[in-house]
């Protein structure tokens, strides 16, 4: 058996004649220059994230392999590796061909990827291409573009730009190049770096094999590293916390990489970890408080969780054939349970999307080849002898790890311009190990004519064939973007009748447009748009609203449910929904939606609540609708409270009070502050014993019982100034304002308030106060102790109770400069028709010059209690 050649074997030239030599290295050239400045549009694109510049990506990518395929020589062994890789090619391109225009764009960005791959093999002149070998200005190509962008993210962080041609940005001081995502900026400039690595380690290869001077070597080095630490600063700029974490670690990697290298003169060892400290030292140079900030903030990060979590539910379900390439963002709807009024196109993680989209096996397959690439990559630069193999595989090998770390957070697979760079980088990898193609006699020779013409022609008609069908898509979503006039998007509509977002635009333009209504032709293109695309929610839901306007009423109740089923989980369906229902007159199915909606977005509780009423709805029906959670029913006592308050609300007492005790009864009950609305309502109202009841039972299950207030011996609640001041409801209250300040404080080992005034103001003081409820009327004894120390001025504090109809039953004595403990007392006699009284602690504004306000009060053991019915005496004894 003979040996396998082994990794170092030098190159052999090829054979043939000198005029099909330059006619291939003619194409080759001419195929980098068109995937080069393809590439380069695709980034000016903004990634080239839309659907017809995904299309023109494809198009001008497809026609610089066609190219080169023209000019394979095709031999037996080299053809038997890449059998694979064409293979992949052909059905990618058939699934194109025979799929409508919605499903072929996932094969169009797969297909996008691996172009990139056969174009970064076949044009390095290591593939069955006999062309010139192109991996060093290709390679330089992909340095150069990172390097544009990342200059041109620097003026945007640095120079305050804020627009990429025509689009303005509206992301201020923020570096993303051409790319509108941050993420998707960072993720191209992180290969970019490690190829110019890569590059860097072979210059200084050749410097040291050709003997330059050792300082001229230095100087050379130090500019790159210089030139690389500026793109590392423009991925800092990005504040991408997963670009940054992927450029430490894929420096840190490298690092590695050339440490396990033990060959004799190892060089640029040293070069990422001086790299890594220049790109941290220019960092805090400009300022790296805003990527800081953003690493202090984990919640974006914390709702990823739960979307890889839906998203392996979705796979779970579809963990063989996949939801299709490309249909993720209309398949993850139903699974989605994290910020459902945001729609998710994309997983923010490539391994899941892969396996949600493509299937289990199939991305096993696919990622099982990156990593194999990779490790071959990390083999190569250790064991190979080529030194621009070598140099090569090294940049090669962190460009694939960069991508590899940042997909665990985010989607820069997903972006075609990100995906062409990666296919390339995998195809230089792969063209890396493969060597020039060997004598006739060692790989088998040429195949027949008939079988290179065959193999040529059958991949270049299928190219021209999935060219011939994706230039009238692309022409197509071109003019029928959102706010095309109804001329271009009767054009589109020529172009390519397939597409479904063309026929919905069409659709909405007749539907909505007074000058070009027309119901008839508005159906008719909204029922295509959901023939073509039945998976697009927003297309039923405006084809419903079309029905309803047309007056076909149970078409548009299916079309509305049809609409919700696809997106279950937005509340935004679910109300129009309702409303249709309610316009339909049906209360219960109206009810019940709303009900579901309120469920997926608290928010929509105060018109909800107002719905319900206005159409009609019983506090029974709101409180059978109304979630069950406790902050929906906490909410809904707040709502219902309000509108019973203004009258709004007919018969709100037995839905207030079922919440109530339903409220009360939770494991952890209604706090004070939740409570006290209902209370004050209670009070207010016909209800004052009742909302004396409600503060007692709302005050012991937060554990602040009083039991004088409980048994009734003592009206004014926390008397004694032992529990907290709860600002509402039956205790205490302290309005805020300006010359005084309030406070708990211990004084002789008892709790009591004190009032603290800094004599800015001649302050008209009644801003501690406490409503009661007396039990009966007749009199009752006001009784509290005070101290006061230097209250100026000649009007003093006193304690006053008011009655409900606001007449003033009782002021104390007046207290003023300072006194010892005392006891201020007085009775007062509480009204027959209203048991409501007020407690206030007050202070007149003073008329005199010396009129500001200074001084510290003390108030504790107030107490509001019955007067005993005096007995009369018995009757003296009369004599017998």
């Amino acid at each position: 058996m003979p040996a396998r050649p082994s990794l170092a074997r030098p190159a052999i030239p090829a054979r043939g004649h000198g005029g099909v030599s330059s006619l291939r290295t003619v194409t080759s050239v001419g195929a980098a220059v068109l995937a080069a400045a393809g590439l380069s549009w695709g980034l000016w694109r903004y990634g080239a994230a839309q659907t017809w510049e995904l299309q023109r990506l494809f198009l001008v990518t497809l026609a610089s392999a066609a190219i080169v395929t023209a000019s394979l020589p095709l031999r037996r062994g080299e053809l038997r590796r890449l059998l694979p890789l064409l293979v992949v090619g052909s059905l990618l391109l058939i699934q194109i061909l025979r799929l409508p225009t919605l499903e072929s764009l996932g094969y169009i960005l797969a297909a996008v990827g691996w172009l990139g791959v056969f174009l970064g093999l076949t044009l390095s002149g290591r593939g069955p291409s006999a062309g010139r070998d192109l991996s060093r200005p290709l390679t330089l190509v992909l340095v150069g573009l990172g390097a544009a962008e990342a200059l041109f993210g620097l003026v945007q962080a640095l120079g305050g730009i804020d627009a990429i041609g025509t689009y303005q940005r509206n992301l201020g001081e923020l570096a993303t190049g051409t790319f509108i995502n941050r993420n998707h900026f960072a993720g191209l400039l992180n290969m970019s770096l490690a190829l110019a690595l890569g590059l860097l380690w072979y210059g200084l290869s050749r410097r040291r094999s050709r003997r330059s001077a050792p300082s001229e070597t230095r100087a050379w080095s130090w500019l790159i590293v210089l030139a690389c630490a500026f793109i590392g600063l423009a991925i800092l700029l990005s504040q991408s916390r997963g670009g940054t974490i992927s450029l430490v670690l894929t420096v840190a990697f490298l690092a590695g990489l050339l440490a396990l290298d033990r060959r004799r003169g190892g060089q640029g060892r040293a070069l990422p970890w001086i790299l890594l400290m220049t790109v941290l030292g220019l960092g805090l140079a400009v300022g790296l408080d805003a990527l800081l900030a953003r690493f202090s903030q984990l919640e974006e990060r914390q709702g990823r969780v739960q979307v890889y979590a839906d998203t392996l539910e979705l796979i779970a379900d579809h963990s063989l054939a996949g939801v299709g390439p490309g249909m993720y963002r209309w398949a993850f709807r139903p699974y989605q349970t994290d910020q459902t009024q945001i729609r998710y196109d994309h997983a923010h993680n490539d391994y899941l999307q892969a396996a949600a989209e493509w299937g289990l096996p199939v991305a096993l397959l696919l990622w099982g080849f990156v990593f194999w690439r990779f490790y071959r990559a990390c083999r190569l630069f250790l064991v190979g002898s080529d030194p621009w193999r070598r140099g090569l595989a090294l940049g090669c090998a962190g460009a694939i790890l960069s991508i590899l770390l940042h997909s665990l957070v985010d989607f820069n697979l997903q972006i075609p311009a990100n995906l062409l760079v990666f296919g390339l980088v995998m195809g230089l990898a792969w063209s890396a190990e493969l060597h020039s193609p060997a004598p006739a006699g060692e790989n088998g020779g040429d195949l027949p004519p008939g079988a290179r013409l065959g193999i040529r022609v059958g991949f270049l008609a299928l190219a021209l064939l999935a060219g011939w069908t994706v230039f009238p898509h692309q022409r197509a979503a071109a003019l029928g973007q959102e706010g095309a006039s109804l001329e271009s998007l009767q054009a589109a509509h020529h172009w390519n009748s397939d597409d479904p977002l063309v026929d919905y635009r069409l659709g909405i333009v007749y539907r909505d447009l007074p000058q070009h209504q027309d119901l008839e032709r508005a159906r008719q293109h909204l029922e295509r748009a959901v023939e073509l695309n039945p998976y697009a929610w927003t297309y039923r839901r405006q084809l419903a609203a079309l029905y309803e306007l047309s007056g076909h009423d149970d078409d548009a109740r299916a079309t509305y449910q049809e609409a919700t089923r696809l997106n279950p989980r937005s509340p935004s369906h679910r109300w129009r929904l309702a409303n249709f229902e309610l316009r339909q007159g049906d209360l219960d199915a109206a009810a019940e939606e709303i009900g579901r909606a309120l469920a997926l977005d608290p928010s929509l509780a105060r018109p909800g609540l107002s719905l319900l009423v206005k159409a009609g709805a019983d506090g029974r029906r709101i409180e059978r609708t109304w979630p069950r959670d406790f902050d929906s029913r906490r909410r809904l006592l707040h709502l219902a409270t309000n509108l019973a308050s203004v009258g709004a609300l007919p018969d709100a007492e037995p839905l207030l009070g079922s919440l109530w005790r339903e409220l009360l009864a939770a494991s952890e009950p209604l706090s004070v502050e939740d409570g006290t609305l209902y209370v004050r309502h209670l009070l207010s109202g016909s209800s004052p014993h009742q909302a004396r009841r409600a503060w007692i039972e709302l005050t012991e299950r937060n554990g602040l019982a009083d039991p004088d207030y409980r048994s009734g011996t003592n009206l004014v609640w926390n008397g004694d100034f032992e529990r907290p001041l709860t600002g509402d409801g039956l205790g205490w209250r302290v309005r805020q304002a300006d010359g005084f300040e309030a406070e708990r404080a211990e004084d002789r080992g008892s709790t009591v308030l004190r009032l603290v005034f800094d004599g800015t103001t001649n302050l008209a003081f009644e801003h501690l106060e406490q409503r009661a409820v007396a039990p009966s009327a007749g009199p009752y004894r006001l009784e509290a102790r005070v101290r006061a120390e230097e209250i100026s001025t000649d009007q003093g504090l006193a304690l006053e109770v008011w009655d409900g109809g606001g007449r003033r039953l009782l002021v104390t004595e007046v207290v003023t400069g300072t006194t010892h403990w005392q006891t201020v007392a007085g009775t007062l006699s509480v009204p027959v028709d209203d048991p409501r009284v007020t407690l206030r602690l007050r202070r007149q504004r003073s008329l005199r010059i010396d009129n500001k306000l200074r001084g510290s009060f003390w108030i504790d053991d107030v107490r509001l209690t019955p007067v005993p019915a005096e007995t009369p005496d018995p009757a003296p004894d009369r004599a017998p």
